[in-house]
């Protein structure tokens, strides 16, 4: 008996409650509300009709943002506070839910929150170190795409690349030659680098270059080295100074061979006295 009669409390109750919800003229706020203007009671069946609406439209992301800072422009702190803090946290929660950010902290006023998202010119992307209440993809479902940001990383500026002198046709021949040499005697260079030791090198410090210079003839021999790759094999005679010279005042190019140029004696004559 008392469980029936509660039960039939209660339903009246549910009937009266949607009784006086239907007895709202929500005509009137078709156009929004000026909430400042307004008793607080109608402002309160106000945010209890948009919820509605805004659960039944089914809205998220963007659709909902628009729609609430719409229907909230009016509301200042003060009227926020006035429907209390169970109503704040609804919307708040509810917003959160469903993509829209609504800034959440401890001991932080509900009010100070929902006004943020209300008078802000675009919907706020979900902060990294800030917890969300729902999905996690886009809060916003903004249709209109966000500007890349700049990089601060250090702009990298090009340097023009120098002109070079282009090479004459002989300085190119030859150096087709030269390469053609490397690539034909490879193992027998390599061959006669094993049979070197420093003391049969020439390094220009008391040493007699005609001398070293037959053991390089004599090593280039023993080795397969013809005398056309002489000009490829000559850094192999050579140590300390007379190495470090060479490389550094002479190139391939510039050294004449034996076989071929009358004046490479004299050429080797003149790398001997100017390195020495």
């Amino acid at each position: 008996m008392v469980v029936s009669t509660l039960l039939v409390q209660l339903s009246n109750q549910l009937r009266n409650q949607k009784m006086a919800t239907s007895a709202i003229d929500t005509e009137k706020w078709e156009t929004g509300i000026n909430a400042t203007a307004t008793d607080i009671k109608e402002v309160k069946a106000f945010v209890n009709w948009r919820l509605s609406i805004y659960k039944k439209k089914g809205w998220k992301g963007f659709d909902l943002w628009e729609s609430f800072i719409d229907d909230f422009e009016s509301f200042t702190k003060d009227i926020l506070n006035d429907l209390g803090k169970d109503r704040l946290k609804e919307i708040r929660d509810y917003l959160r839910e469903n993509r829209v950010y609504i800034r959440k902290e401890a001991r932080k006023l509900i009010a100070d929150g929902l006004l943020g998202a209300i008078h802000e010119t675009t919907p706020s992307k979900w902060p990294t170190d800030n917890p969300t209440d729902g999905p996690t993809d886009d809060p916003t479902d903004d249709p209109t795409p966000a500007l890349p940001s700049l990089s601060t990383a250090p702009v990298q500026i090009i340097q023009p690349t120098p002109a070079t002198t282009p090479l004459t046709l002989a300085q190119i021949t030859q150096a087709i030659d030269q390469l053609t040499l490397q690539g034909s005697f490879g193992r027998e260079i390599t061959n006669l680098a094993k049979l070197y030791t420093d003391e049969a090198k020439y390094s220009g410090e008391q040493d007699n270059f005609d001398f070293k210079f037959k053991i390089f003839q004599n090593y280039c021999l023993r080795a397969g080295v013809p005398k056309q790759a002489y000009v490829i094999a000559i850094p192999t005679m050579l140590r300390g100074l007379a190495l470090k010279y060479y490389f550094t005042h002479l190139d391939i190019e510039s050294c004449p061979s034996y076989y071929s140029d009358p004046e490479a004696e004299a050429f080797w004559t003149e790398f001997a006295k100017g390195e020495g």
